[in-house]
């Protein structure tokens, strides 16, 4: 049973920068073709996969948030075609990794 942790803390305390960051064209460009279907949306293979969770890092870094690392690629599949594969497993676990992710990139930080 996989555990749903919250969401990670920025690493500087709080981003000074934040409420910038969701008036930037970067901000709209990078969630514009990302956020057009819903978010439960699975990448459609390992290239998409990688694609969006290089685009997320990078708006992750931008932004100084700490999150956990992406799942991995799986390394057992047998190439059969199997009912519930390692793949499919993994589509999902990557999809749920980047629904979290944008919903923080998506929050701006602030102090009380």
């Amino acid at each position: 049973m996989a555990s749903k942790l919250g969401p990670a803390r920025p690493v500087t305390g709080f981003d000074r920068n934040a409420e910038s960051h969701a008036s930037s064209p970067h901000f709209f460009e990078l969630y514009k073709s990302m956020n057009d279907e819903p978010q439960s949306r699975l990448p459609a293979n390992a290239l998409q996969a990688q694609q969006w969770i290089a685009d997320l890092r990078i708006e992750l870094d931008r932004q100084d948030i700490l999150f956990r690392d992406p799942p991995e690629e799986p390394t057992s599949c047998c190439g059969r075609g199997c009912n519930g594969c390692v793949w499919e497993a993994y589509f999902h676990a990557v999809a749920y990794w980047c629904e979290q992710v944008r919903g923080l990139v998506r929050t701006p930080w602030r102090t009380p």
